[in-house]
């Protein structure tokens, strides 16, 4: 599939067709993480998926470019990683080139184990904290600025919900390795937007898949989730 010849029209992925139910939304601009195999660079199916949604976003919005990062588990030397977490990096850039966007569009930076979601070296990490530290993190930039103003996994370690946002709640959790857990399960299935946080009054962890201003939205947003499996999902 390319995007790139006028004239020509594409089949949307299966994943945005239900958006054109919610009138003036145009395509979301959240955008993934990539997550890895041990010790791998190749794209897992979901990721293309994924992809495939962000070329079409940048496709509709000319103005704006990426940032990637690249970044590996602590398992393994420091040289190793480095060259693993720069091609993690380089095989998300290169889908997007093939699939029509502009190299020059594209930015690339690689930090090896440097930087983990979840540090292992005090702690022994479980392998969904090492899922979550193989991955590339992609940032919506317009010039120098990077316009994510919370990424993909944004957790808010010890705060409730804002007043005004609505949450899809997808599960509640008394303990952070479970939530964890759910969150990569929920993020592999596609859902880019999930992310957790804690409620400090009752002690628990919050997972959910979106988030929103507007109740009507989360009101269509929560029946397409639960269209799409998620039949337990609630607004919070």
């Amino acid at each position: 599939m390319a995007f790139s010849e006028e004239g020509k029209e594409y089949e949307l992925p299966a994943d945005l067709m239900d958006l054109c139910d919610i009138p003036n939304l145009g395509v979301s601009m959240d955008v993934p993480t990539v997550y890895f195999d041990f010790d791998r660079s190749t794209l897992r199916p979901k990721s293309i998926s994924q992809l495939d949604r962000v070329a079409l976003l940048l496709h509709e919005r000319p103005e704006m470019g990426l940032s990637l990062g690249g970044h590996t588990d602590i398992r393994g030397s420091e040289g190793y990683n480095e060259g693993l977490s720069e091609r993690r990096a380089e095989v998300v850039r290169d889908y997007l080139v093939g699939r029509g966007i502009e190299a020059d569009r594209i930015s690339y930076e690689w930090f090896g184990k440097t930087r983990p979601v979840h540090d292992c070296t005090s702690t022994p990490c479980t392998e969904s904290e090492h899922q979550l530290n193989r991955r590339t993190e992609i940032r919506l930039m317009v010039g120098d600025d990077n316009i994510n103003t919370s990424s993909s996994l944004n957790i808010i370690p010890s705060a409730s919900p804002a007043d005004p946002e609505v949450y899809i709640v997808a599960g509640v959790f008394s303990n952070k390795t479970n939530a964890d857990r759910q969150l990569m399960e929920l993020q592999q299935q596609g859902l880019s937007s999930a992310s957790y946080f804690f409620d400090s009054e009752n002690r628990l962890y919050y997972c959910y898949v979106g988030r929103y201003t507007i109740e009507v939205i989360a009101s269509a947003e929560l029946d397409r989730m639960k269209r799409k499996g998620l039949a337990d999902a609630w607004m919070k």
